[in-house]
């Protein structure tokens, strides 16, 4: 006997947000850390604007807009 569990949809948008925020938290630590990898600090702005923007995309993406 396999019965589906219902997810409630709080939990989903839950589980969704929280992968969208460890991506671009994954992409501020390069972003902080950008001179480990060869990058002059003046380039920090401009990934961590980057990472905002792809944050905003995935948001977007996986349909974060209220119903």
């Amino acid at each position: 006997m396999n019965k589906n569990v219902p997810v409630p949809r709080t939990a989903q948008k839950g589980v969704r947000d929280l992968v969208v925020i460890a991506v671009s938290s994954g992409l501020l630590m390069i972003a902080e850390q950008a001179g480990d990898f060869g990058l002059p600090a003046e380039y920090t702005p401009i990934i961590s604007s980057l990472a905002l923007m792809l944050y905003r995309t995935l948001r977007d993406q996986v349909g974060s807009t209220p119903d």
